[in-house]
């Protein structure tokens, strides 16, 4: 279980707040999905791929089943199932590895593209923290829910590594420590069978976010 303990933040005042965070243009880094549904936490090992200068974004989930768009597509809401997403051109594609299936869920937009290095830009710091024995900054970004963020506590933003987003209430990202400044080759290539003439179910959450 994680630990975390508030440390002094009563002179975030007085030296005045870090810089706000934001990512590298390109970075690879695992993560255990956590996601809250009414019989409790589900959690899955999963892979965050993020190339902004491209526009594109890939994440693995090996199970899908409790994502807010990989499991609301239809009948994957009833099947442990390894799931990508994937934003290639604007749009945002669920890939299901074991089936070969595929659909488009929604575009850059219905505002479901790739998020800006700096979408952290405005947030509320909270303070200093002791995230898993390790000094960090907590922030807040606000909009439809709270967005906790943790990362290091590097004073350049782009040295610093993201530890947890946290989506208050019902999804948490925790991160590895580790985290390659890159991207592997060819990793956003769509599958043949993702095309844009398939969308995915119209009783998914794809089908909500749809202007």
């Amino acid at each position: 279980m994680l630990v975390y303990l508030l440390i002094s933040s009563a002179l975030t005042g007085v030296i005045g707040d870090p810089a706000f965070p934001r990512w590298p243009d390109q970075f690879t880094q695992n993560f255990t999905d956590h996601n809250r549904w009414p019989l409790g936490w589900y959690a899955t090992e999963s892979t965050f791929f993020y190339d902004w200068p491209n526009k594109l974004l890939r994440i693995d989930r090996a199970n899908g089943r409790y994502d807010r768009y990989c499991g609301t597509n239809g009948i994957y809401q009833f099947k442990d199932t390894q799931c990508t997403q994937l934003v290639v051109d604007g749009n945002r594609y669920l890939y299901y590895h074991e089936k070969k299936d595929c659909c488009v869920c929604c575009s850059e937009k219905d505002g479901c593209g790739i998020v800006k290095p700096d979408w952290m830009t405005g947030s509320e710091f909270l303070g200093n923290v002791t995230y898993d024995k390790i000094r960090a900054y907590e922030w807040d970004q606000k909009g439809l829910q709270h967005n906790y963020y943790y990362e290091t506590a590097e004073k350049d933003p782009k040295d610093r590594t993201t530890l947890e987003i946290f989506m208050s209430p019902n999804e948490k990202q925790v991160f590895n420590k580790q985290r390659a400044k890159s991207v592997p080759a060819d990793i956003f290539q769509l599958p043949e069978e993702c095309t844009n003439k398939k969308a995915c179910s119209v009783f998914s959450a794809c089908k909500l976010v749809k202007n």
